[in-house]
């Protein structure tokens, strides 16, 4: 099961992307942004490769 979610990524870089994916999508919520085009830099400036 474990080999199922493995990953290169540190804990500290998946809890950053959750957390900055959850406001944005709340603050896109408010005003009707697409996601896509403001989520893709913040994942690109953690380094992962989209």
């Amino acid at each position: 099961m474990e080999e199922l979610f493995k990953t290169d990524l540190s804990i500290n870089v998946i809890i950053s992307i959750s957390i900055s994916s959850f406001l944005i999508g709340i603050l896109g919520g408010f005003v009707g942004l697409a996601l896509g085009t403001i989520r893709l830099p913040i994942l690109l400036l953690l380094g992962i490769d989209p």
